[in-house]
């Protein structure tokens, strides 16, 4: 019988499961009750923002199991979110608007030009689906390799954005 147990210490997090032998240790790990600040604070974002402002590709990555959160702490509040007007800084913001947010305001505490792109998807059940799109078009899309390229999404919107 296996069984698993989770010990929450300062990083790195460490999860064992018995009955295997086997560790894993992750990078970080945040406990219920933690709040949308305190994730995008010590998550790590913070360095792919960096990252992306001196030139970087930067990618967030949300992986669980159905009805475990992924949706709520990558956007926040829906509802709050697409009402006309939104201006951000609510509490219940997510990764994204949070990050869109600090992106602009390092943007503009470093000076200079900035040209920014983003591509937003969804992998569910094995299905590629642009959420930039509101057509059939953005549904079922293929993750392909490109030896220059790398891997990518053919036909994912990609848009061009401006503060």
């Amino acid at each position: 019988r296996l069984s698993t147990s989770l010990a929450f210490s300062r990083s790195p997090y460490i999860w064992r499961v018995s009955g295997k032998g086997k560790a894993y240790t992750f990078s970080s790990c945040f406990p219920p009750p933690t709040s949308q600040e305190e994730l995008f604070e010590n998550c790590g974002i913070n360095n792919l923002i960096q990252s992306a402002l001196d030139g970087y590709s930067a990618t967030v990555f949300a992986y669980g199991q159905t009805g475990s959160g992924k949706t709520y702490t990558i956007t926040g509040s829906d509802k709050q979110i697409c009402s006309s007007g939104y201006k951000g800084g609510s509490e219940r913001d997510g990764l994204i608007p949070r990050t869109i947010e600090r992106i602009w305001r390092e943007a503009q505490s470093r000076g200079g030009e900035y040209h920014f792109r983003v591509s937003c998807l969804e992998i569910y059940n094995e299905q590629v689906m642009d959420l930039l799109t509101t057509t059939k078009k953005g549904l079922g899309l293929s993750v392909r390799w490109h030896q220059r390229k790398g891997f990518f999404v053919d036909g994912l919107a990609v848009e061009a954005c401006s503060t």
